[in-house]
């Protein structure tokens, strides 16, 4: 058995996509990926339940590399195949967050979750939703990472990550969880 002392969850708005296998990042993993029938998990809202999909590949067609009608015609699949789990985003992240939020609460350790990045309006939706599940929450979005990404890539850079880090220990003192 593990001692585990505190679980800080990284929330960004695009994890509401990853959550979703949504037809936006499953193309974007297909791209960046080597390997072609990558699949991903993927989590549905039913019936005000979270429920664990089969994984969800972005299709790989014959010809989709020499036929730009063939990629056209895989893009306009996978996107109708995945359009319904748009309106899934929001409430399986809230539904996911809340479940992290109930095994800390069994297992007796606290959840913080660090907001990374999110947009003005999903920020403030975060924050109330948090703050009503009295969650704790850091909100760390004040970290500009226009140029601190590392190239080719969405991921912060070395010197975001130093900034995160200060951001979320200031958080973590804040909330009486680090000296």
């Amino acid at each position: 058995k593990r001692n585990v002392s505190l679980v800080v969850y990284g929330m960004l708005e695009r994890h509401e996509e990853r959550n979703i296998a949504a037809a936006r990042w499953l193309e974007t993993m297909s791209r960046l990926g080597e390997a072609e029938g990558i699949k991903l998990p993927a989590v549905t809202w039913v019936n005000g339940a979270i429920v664990r999909d089969a994984a969800v590949g972005y299709p790989a067609w014959p010809l989709r590399h020499v036929s730009s009608i063939t990629a056209s015609l895989e893009r306009l699949y996978i996107r109708a195949l995945r359009f319904s789990a748009k309106q899934d985003a929001w409430p399986v992240m809230r539904g996911l967050v809340e479940e992290m939020d109930a095994l800390c609460k069994r297992h007796q350790v606290p959840l913080v979750v660090t907001i990374l990045e999110a947009a003005p309006e999903a920020l403030a939706r975060y924050e109330s939703f948090l703050h009503d599940a009295k969650i704790r929450a850091i909100n760390c979005t004040q970290v500009d990472l226009t140029t601190r990404r590392v190239p080719g890539d969405w991921h912060p850079n070395a010197e975001a990550q130093t900034l995160y880090a200060e951001c979320v220990l200031a958080g973590l003192r804040t909330h009486g969880l680090a000296p």
